[in-house]
């Protein structure tokens, strides 16, 4: 378990591995740091590890992501395309 605390935020980030995820101890003490951090204002996020591959999935997001701003370029110049043929 990795705990990340920004003070200046007052955000607290708990990290968690596949192993700790699977460890019930490990689980139920997440309350325990809900209800400190809680109690001073701060926010508490818990980051549970995946199972799949890192390389791949980023991949994939990064494809995803180039083809969402290339369809929105695209849809933008179509827009100011139009709205200069529809001003002459």
């Amino acid at each position: 378990m990795k705990i990340q605390i920004d003070r200046q935020k007052k955000i607290v980030e708990i990290w968690l591995t596949n192993q700790e995820q699977q460890n019930v101890a490990v689980m139920e003490s997440l309350a325990d740091y809900y209800r400190q951090y809680q109690a001073e204002k701060y926010k508490v996020a818990v980051f549970l590890s995946g199972k799949r591959e890192l390389r791949g999935l980023t991949e994939e997001l990064l494809l995803h992501n180039r083809r969402t701003a290339a369809k929105a370029e695209l849809a933008r110049e179509e827009t100011q395309q139009s709205g200069m043929t529809m001003g002459m």
